[in-house]
């Protein structure tokens, strides 16, 4: 977000990879609003949740079966390929 709003704000990518977290986190801590629930406990209204359940229709449901699928076959690929460790979401 940085690169695209202040794009000379960190060094180019070699050089801020050298950085240390502390350090990026000084450099960021200006920008970020950062709130407990203790402080804003009073502005909070109650919560309320609401479950609302829907049948998929029959090509909403071949869609997502055939997406789950393809999702199951990748993953398996890629874990038997690559093994778990170097395995990551896509």
């Amino acid at each position: 977000i940085f690169q695209t709003i202040m794009p000379d704000f960190f060094p180019n990518q070699k050089a801020f990879r050298r950085l240390s977290p502390e350090k990026v986190a000084k450099m960021v801590k200006p920008f970020l609003l950062r709130r407990v629930k203790k402080d804003v406990l009073k502005e909070l209204p109650e919560k309320i949740e609401t479950v609302h359940v829907s049948d998929l229709t029959k090509q909403q449901k071949e869609l997502y079966l055939a997406y789950l699928e393809k999702i199951k076959t990748e993953t398996t690929d890629s874990l038997q390929g690559e093994g778990f460790q170097k395995s990551r979401m896509k």
